[in-house]
């Protein structure tokens, strides 16, 4: 049949003739139809082709005749694109003895590209030797020639010979240098992994059981690293469910076995696959990709020549697809052991892998709770739902979790409820939780990663974002004698959903715990402090530890206190022993708790210690009273603004306190100086400030010596009153200003009469003088 077919088509070789109505249809719309050809007398039509050569009409004489029609095309059409190309690699062919052989190819490429034909027939060396009517011997001369000049590469992706525009640069030269430079092995193995077609595998069953995503993360590793205890701790991701270990052999396979099978059974989250054999120049190709990748982010280099980047990438594809190639007897589950718990597991594709990881995360975490809600079970969540997480912990804590709504309501009913926390029919595993976080807690104190490592480690392996809601859940009892410390020693005081999430599952090493149940020699001190300090107690404070909830009320009634009080060390000797516990109490409340009882403080004492602090700033404005009173010798503001006013305008000018009192009230005067003579508000102040200030008092009230201020001032009596003027030399500014005055005054002694000038200085004297008192 097929004898049949060639002989009756002939002058038409098969070839063209599968070619010629598919390139047809392409430029359909053009003159150029498969009839016309038929009939055609222009160059490359049949007719004339056989009337000159009388011999087979080939494929690639189709171009000559169809070329006026992909001309018509444009650069941006595939079409245009693939004949704009054989347009620019043409040129370069040259006049060589081998150049209409090399034109014969490079038209039959471009027909298939264009006709879009490797889909259906790929164009390997031995269909083109039948389409060309070629040797073998004689395609390969022409290949290496055409390859040589960079206008023909072979795609390995695509598994078939395509024209190719290479740059002027020797690309490979370049690969080799860069290479000779030193690829680390950690670069290479970095790469691998960025481009296997997958880096997870999944246990679907168990999974779909558990309504979770755990999976296994796929590592490639060099055995020689593996075998080595220095880089062993390294290997691996803590934060994965499992590992699969991808095994390059860089050591002989059988002293590879022996070793995986070893490990295997050390941890058994851990899977090796080794390939039967070594995988040949698997280093070599990571190296050259490697060093492609660098080329390629050499902006120097790339502006050498417009074509060079798509050389590279280029030569990039088919080195990628020979590291794929190469890797399938594992990624393909072809040629390859799987060791798992000293034993080959014999996966033979994607769903035996699943099944067997189902099995092995079922023997691991097999008191995983289950939690329905496949959103908020997992790694990562929304920040929609961190949101929700902190309002369901501080409802736990706050004890209004009936008040939960929408998301937060959702995830509360799916981690708590659904589990039955503190419920009598309590599921298992949360039974089983309880137990080993109450085991760690009892032990007294610890670091709070140990409190996590419970929840994420086997046989649990809760996920993070459920870690918060049911440690305050399920220690809800308990919860009031957990107290956390950051690792500087300071206690936390207000735990809740923000600092939970934000801070303590984000970097746990940083804090710790300790449980503390409450002693009860401590209640009679604790009932003490209510009873007195009752009114700054929070609702929310009673749910936690005794000590804390104590040290916040206290902590609360002394920020109300005025600073200067909260300052002063002038109290009494018991008075100032309270004040440093309640301080020491926000770092270290079951110190200070143990202290306060260590006082043998009574009702009466802690009622005294609590009217010393609070009248303090009153007892303390009262003695600036007496004492301005006392050095004054008067004993009322009456009195002692009497006092002021009767002395000499001199003195009041250049003293403060005289100042100060001149514009005051009876309500303010003291605030007024007080603020005046040290530039702090009397409430603010420091013990030192209050030091300064008394000073400050004593040192005006005795330096009122009019014999010196009146060097140092004019003196300008008027009536009954006097103005003192500084005794000040003008500046140079000020010179001029009194030269323009002087000026102005002598043009108006021209319109003004000298008295009525006199006075006009004299009232702008006393106008400004009050003004600027």
């Amino acid at each position: 049949m097929k004898s049949i077919v060639v002989d009756n088509s002939y002058p038409l070789h098969p070839v063209t003739m599968f070619t010629l109505p598919r390139l047809a249809n392409i430029v359909a719309q053009n003159e150029r139809t498969l009839f016309t050809f038929l009939e055609s007398n222009e160059n490359g039509g049949l007719k004339k082709h056989f009337e000159v050569n009388g011999t087979w009409y080939y494929a690639y004489n189709l171009f000559d005749y169809f070329e006026p029609s992909f001309q018509e095309f444009n650069t941006d059409s595939s079409t245009g694109s693939t004949y704009f190309k054989y347009l620019r690699v043409q040129k370069k062919v040259g006049n060589s003895s081998t150049a209409n052989d090399e034109f014969k190819l490079l038209k039959l490429l471009t027909l298939w590209d264009i006709a879009n034909l490797n889909n259906i027939q790929k164009l390997n060396k031995e269909f083109m030797c039948f389409a060309l009517n070629w040797e073998l011997n004689n395609l390969n001369k022409i290949i290496k020639v055409l390859e040589g000049k960079k206008l023909i590469r072979y795609s390995l992706f695509n598994d078939n010979w395509e024209i190719f525009e290479g740059s002027s640069i020797d690309v490979n030269k370049k690969i080799e240098e860069v290479i000779q430079q030193g690829i680390a092995k950690q670069e290479k193995l970095e790469l691998l992994t960025c481009n296997l077609e997958s880096r997870f595998a999944y246990p679907k069953r168990y999974n779909d059981d558990k309504n979770m995503i755990r999976y296994a993360t796929i590592y490639p590793v060099y055995a020689s690293d593996l075998l080595s205890s220095r880089n062993k701790d390294s290997l691996g991701d803590i934060d994965s469910d499992m590992s699969i270990f991808y095994v390059i052999p860089d050591l002989e396979i059988e002293k590879i076995k022996e070793k995986i099978s070893e490990l295997s059974q050390v941890d058994n989250k851990n899977i090796y696959v080794l390939p039967h054999k070594k995988l040949n120049n698997i280093d070599e190709y990571l190296m050259k990709l490697a060093s492609i990748n660098k080329l390629l982010d050499d902006k120097y280099l790339l502006n050498e020549d417009a074509i060079i980047e798509e050389e590279l990438l280029k030569i990039k594809e088919n080195t990628l697809f020979a590291i794929k190639e190469i890797i399938k007897p594992i990624t393909q589950f072809q040629k390859s052991y799987w060791y798992s718990d000293g034993e080959d597991l014999k996966i033979k594709s994607n769903l035996s892998l699943s099944e067997k990881l189902s099995i092995i995360m079922e023997n691991v975490f097999d008191k995983t709770p289950v939690i329905n809600n496949e959103s908020f079970n997992r790694r990562n969540i929304s920040k929609q739902q961190l949101k929700a997480a902190k309002e369901v912990v501080d409802a736990i804590i706050n004890n209004t979790v009936d008040e939960l709504k929408g998301p937060s309501k959702l995830i509360y009913a799916s981690v708590v409820k659904n589990n039955k926390v503190n419920e009598l029919n309590e599921n298992i595993q949360i039974t089983m939780l309880r137990e080993e976080l109450m085991k760690q807690t009892k032990l007294g104190k610890g670091d709070f990663t140990t409190l996590l490592d419970i929840f994420k480690n086997p046989p649990f392996g809760i996920r993070e974002p459920n870690i918060p809601i049911l440690l305050t859940s399920i220690l809800k009892k308990e919860w009031k004698y957990l107290m956390f410390y950051h690792k500087d020693g300071s206690f936390i005081n207000d735990i809740d959903g923000d600092i939970l999430y934000e801070r303590m599952l984000d970097k746990p090493y940083n804090y710790s715990f300790s449980y503390q149940s409450l002693d009860n020699k401590y209640k009679t001190t604790i009932s003490l402090i209510d009873e007195c300090f009752s009114s700054y107690l929070d609702e929310k404070d009673k749910s936690y530890h005794p000590a804390v909830r104590v040290n916040r009320m206290l902590s609360k009634w002394f920020r109300n206190l005025p600073k200067i009080t909260q300052k002063t060390n002038k109290l009494s000797d018991k008075s100032l022993a309270f004040k440093q516990l309640i301080k020491k109490g926000q770092f270290e409340p079951d110190v200070a708790l143990r202290k306060f009882y260590e006082l043998e403080l009574d009702l009466d004492t802690v009622e005294l210690i609590k009217k010393e602090n609070e009248q303090y700033c009153i007892n303390h404005q009262n003695l600036i009273e007496a004492t301005i009173y006392k050095l004054t010798s008067v004993y009322s503001f009456n009195e002692l603004l009497e006092f002021v006013q009767n002395k000499n305008e001199v003195v009041k000018v250049d003293n403060k306190l005289y100042k100060v009192l001149l514009v005051s009230s009876e309500e303010n005067w003291i605030d007024n100086l007080a603020l005046e003579l040290v530039g702090v508000k009397r409430e603010d102040w420091s013990d030192a400030t209050d030091e300064v200030f008394f000073k400050t008092i004593n040192s005006l009230v005795e330096s009122d010596n009019l014999k010196e201020l009146k060097e140092e001032y004019y003196e300008v009596k008027i009536e009954n009153n006097s103005l003192a003027i500084p005794k000040v030399d003008l500046s140079p500014k000020g010179e001029t200003i009194y030269t323009n005055i002087k000026d102005d005054l002598e043009l108006m002694a021209r319109k003004l009469p000298k008295d009525e000038i006199k006075a006009l200085l004299f009232k702008l004297l006393v106008d400004y003088y009050e003004e600027n008192m």
